[in-house]
């Protein structure tokens, strides 16, 4: 069985927590070009972040009422995986965070072809 590090743990929440601080600022952006919108004119590119702020908090809505039901925070990452368009806020995704992506799929992939070695 697999044991997860102290130092792997706090990668990731340091990892997150730099995700959630851009986040916030990202969202305190928008509500400064929002105020700004009421007034002046938005150039294309603030409409642009205007636009990709609000379909992040569109996106966390939904996630964030799976994570509450019960079982939410298994069914969660099942379905971040499963589903055919991403959930997660643009600060949380893997090219975002200094993740990469296919490496870490490429492990999921490792671990669950062990897992499937384990029943035989």
């Amino acid at each position: 069985m697999m044991q997860i590090t102290r130092e792997a743990v706090e990668a990731a929440v340091r990892r997150n927590l730099a995700a959630v601080v851009e986040e916030i600022r990202q969202t305190g952006e928008l509500a400064s070009l929002l105020a700004k919108s009421s007034h002046a004119r938005l150039t294309d590119e603030e409409w642009a972040k205007v636009r990709e702020q609000l379909t992040d908090i569109v996106k966390t809505i939904p996630a964030l009422a799976i994570f509450a039901l019960p079982g939410g925070m298994i069914l969660l990452p099942i379905l971040l995986k499963l589903l055919p368009f991403d959930l997660r806020p643009s600060a949380f995704r893997p090219e975002n965070l200094g993740v990469p992506a296919a490496p870490a799929e490429s492990g999921d992939e490792a671990r669950a072809e062990g897992r499937a070695d384990e029943g035989a």
